[in-house]
């Protein structure tokens, strides 16, 4: 019997949750295969209708909505904040330890994923700035893998 790598977990609000296992992440991000570790992450995530988490389009709810008159926590926000943070220690996980620290911080998987597409900025950038000691083929394998993240991004 093949053991899934990913767990559905019931929230108090019934709904489900979705833990990702790391050994579906077996790609550790680093300064260098930001695109493959890109390529690793994005179809997990968005096969489970998770992306939206990271990108921002899934938004986070209200902390308290009012039923008959009283303020209540609400349970939109519990099971957002449950699965966002189960995204955000995936997204940990998948980091090798020398960046850990550059997403430590992070409170949402959306800052974690920012922070991680910065640094890839950063990281091709730095090169393009001192483009005068490149020679052709590797400025323009460079140029090219810029080209893919913007597409990514």
């Amino acid at each position: 019997m093949a053991l899934s790598s990913t767990s559905n977990i019931t929230h108090t609000s019934g709904k489900s949750l979705v833990a990702i296992n790391g050994t579906q992440l077996p790609l550790k991000f680093s300064a260098q295969n930001y695109s493959t570790w890109h390529a690793q992450i994005t179809p997990l995530l968005q096969g489970h209708n998770l992306m939206g988490y990271v990108t921002g389009t899934i938004i986070c709810p209200p902390t308290h909505v009012e039923k008959n008159g009283t303020h209540i926590s609400n349970p939109d926000y519990e099971f957002w904040e449950c699965q966002d943070q189960l995204i955000l220690a995936a997204i940990i996980a998948s980091v090798s330890f020398s960046f850990m620290n550059t997403i430590a911080d992070s409170k949402t998987s959306a800052e974690a994923w920012n922070k991680l597409q910065l640094l890839n900025i950063f990281s091709l950038s730095n090169p393009l700035r001192k483009n005068s000691s490149c020679v052709a083929v590797p400025y323009m394998m460079l140029i090219s893998s810029f080209m893919s993240w913007v597409e990514l991004a």
